[in-house]
C-alpha cells in the first residue's frame, strides 16, 4: 500500500490538530502549518514528497487561495482541498477555478472529510497487478512473472521505486527527484548510483533486449523515463 504525506493548513490550533490526530489515525503522516505563508513554505521544500495540501482559506500573511494559487504554478496537478467557514457560491467557484479538487466548508464532520481526503488520494493508487512487456507485476506479493513463468521476486525498495515510476509513466525524471520521492527516508542508504543500478535491473528484467532499451529509457541531461505509451 502507498504511503502519503498531507500538507494541512490552519490557523485554528484545536481544530488543525483535531483534522491531523484523525488523519494520522488512517496511517497518513502529516506536516502541519499555521498560516498560509508557512504552509507554502513547507510545500515548496517537501513538495516531492507530499500528495495532498489541506488548505483554511482564511489565514494569516497569506490566505488559502493565494496559497492554492502558488501551488498550482508550481505543480498543476498536485492536489489542493479547501476546508473554510466560506461557504459563498463565488468562493466556492472561485476555488474550484483556481483548480482546487474539493472543498467542504466548516464546521464538517470528520467522516466525510476523510472518506473524501481517501478518493482524491486514490489518484495516486497503482493497481495491485499490472502487465509490462509480457510481464506480470504483482504489488500485493511483490513478484514479477516472467514470459518463461519464472518469477522473480522484488524488494521492498524494487517495488517503491517501481510503483513511482509507474505512477509517473511517460515522464521524464530526474534523479534527484526519484531519489528524495523513493529514498525519503535520510537513515537510509540512497545514491544516483544506486538508482542506475536499479535502472539496470528492471531492463533485464522487462526488456527483450536490455541494452536497447524500448521502456526503462535514459533521458540525455535529465534522468530516467518509463515509457507505457504503446501498453494497454
Amino acid at each position: 500500500m502507498m504511503h502519503f504525506n498531507i500538507l494541512l493548513a490552519d490557523d485554528e490550533d484545536n481544530l488543525r490538530e483535531i483534522v491531523a490526530f484523525n488523519l494520522r489515525q488512517q496511517g497518513y503522516d502529516v506536516l502541519t502549518a499555521k498560516n498560509g505563508q508557512e504552509a507554502l513554505d513547507f510545500f515548496i521544500k517537501n513538495k516531492n514528497h507530499l500528495h495532498l495540501a489541506l488548505l483554511d482559506v482564511s489565514m494569516p500573511k497569506m490566505n488559502g487561495f493565494e496559497v492554492c494559487e502558488k501551488i498550482k504554478s508550481i505543480d498543476k496537478n498536485f492536489p489542493v482541498f479547501f476546508l473554510t467557514v466560506r461557504n459563498e457560491r463565488d468562493d466556492r467557484i472561485h476555488g474550484l477555478k483556481l483548480g482546487a479538487d474539493d472543498y467542504l466548508a466548516k464546521p464538517f464532520d470528520l467522516e466525510e472529510l476523510l472518506l473524501r481526503v481517501k478518493r482524491i488520494l486514490k489518484k495516486y493508487e497503482t493497481d495491485s497487478t499490472i502487465t509490462i512487456n509480457g510481464r506480470k507485476i504483482d504489488f500485493s506479493s511483490l513478484t514479477i512473472t516472467l514470459p518463461d513463468n519464472t518469477q522473480h521476486r522484488m524488494s521492498a525498495k524494487e517495488a517503491s521505486l517501481l510503483q513511482y515510476l509507474i505512477a509517473h509513466k511517460n515522464i521524464a525524471l530526474s534523479r534527484q527527484q526519484i531519489l528524495e520521492a523513493v529514498w525519503a527516508d535520510k537513515a537510509e542508504e540512497g545514491s544516483y548510483r544506486t538508482i542506475d543500478n536499479f535502472i539496470v535491473l528492471f531492463r533485464k528484467l522487462f526488456e527483450d533486449d536490455s541494452k536497447n532499451p524500448k521502456f526503462f529509457l535514459s533521458v540525455r541531461g535529465v534522468g530516467y523515463l518509463l515509457n507505457l505509451k504503446n501498453e494497454n
